[in-house]
């Protein structure tokens, strides 16, 4: 996708937030999605800190209307994880990934695809971290 296209969809995007936020308040799950759907835009422009923002706002909502062991929360928990991990912060990215991967568990079974996702997205920061801890040769 273009940059403009990319423009394009992020102010349709924020357009739907807006309309969703005043039809169904600022906490519904719909507005969770539009939320979610703006880090993802972000995150895709490389706009780690507005991702992050969208994101982390996504899962505050999805634990107020869900709980804090719903899949929309590890899915939430997953997403923030990824984008700390492109941030650099692989002490958060692993924190959020563990937590993703252990609500996922919780919902469904180690063979699921979802968790699957998670269980290979927790590895790959742990092999992250793990290069890190490793001394230069």
């Amino acid at each position: 996708m273009n940059t403009t296209s990319k423009l394009v969809v992020f102010i349709y995007t924020e357009r739907a937030l807006k309309i969703g936020e005043k039809v169904y308040g600022p906490d519904h799950p719909k507005v969770a999605a539009c939320v979610n759907n703006i880090g993802h835009i972000l995150q895709a422009k490389n706009d780690l800190d507005g991702a992050l923002k969208y994101t982390e706002r996504a899962l505050k909502i999805g634990e107020k209307v869900y709980g804090p062991d719903h899949p929309d929360v590890a899915s939430s928990a997953n997403n923030i994880g990824m984008i700390l991990l492109a941030k650099g912060d692989l002490d958060g990215a692993l924190k959020y990934a563990e937590r993703a991967h252990k609500i996922s568990l919780k919902a469904y079974w180690p063979d699921n695809s979802f968790t699957k996702t998670l269980a290979e997205n927790l590895d790959a920061i742990r092999n992250a971290l793990k290069l890190r801890r490793q001394p230069d040769n």
